[in-house]
């Protein structure tokens, strides 16, 4: 595609982090285009840049609260900052929301088992079956 979100997502895909972040800050400025807020916090957590994509999941966050993408990216950029808690809260209500998303199970597990939290095995065990054969490997 030709426009903006396109080019960055594509960018993205290929790890082009300045291309992908030059299309998607165009395309992220409309505060409805979550997906290309998405994309840009994702480049910011692939190349370590915390607070940017902190700054820029603020918007969907609150324009969106009950978006799954979003609670889950939340969720990840936590784990990033090495605040499991904070983590597993946002991982929890995406896993609500989403029951079925194999993705979202395994971030959440990986979270609850970074805080220590001895329900990690049992929220294991209630996973569906891909998800716990995906994690015994």
């Amino acid at each position: 595609g030709d426009s903006d979100l396109d080019k960055g997502i594509a960018a993205f895909q290929g790890q082009q982090w300045a291309v992908a972040e030059e299309h998607l800050k165009k395309a992220a400025g409309d505060d409805n285009n979550v997906a290309a807020q998405l994309y840009l916090a994702r480049v910011y957590r692939s190349t370590k840049q915390f607070d940017p994509a902190a700054a820029v999941l603020r918007t969907p966050a609150n324009n969106f609260p009950n978006d799954v993408d979003v609670q889950r990216e939340l969720g990840k950029l936590f784990l990033d900052l090495q605040q499991p808690a904070q983590a597993v809260k946002y991982l929890k209500r995406a896993q609500e929301q989403e029951p079925d998303d194999r993705a979202t199970w395994i971030w959440l597990i990986r979270a609850l088992r970074a805080t220590g939290d001895p329900s990690a095995e049992e929220t294991v065990e209630k996973a569906p079956a891909e998800v716990r054969a995906m994690l015994a490997k």
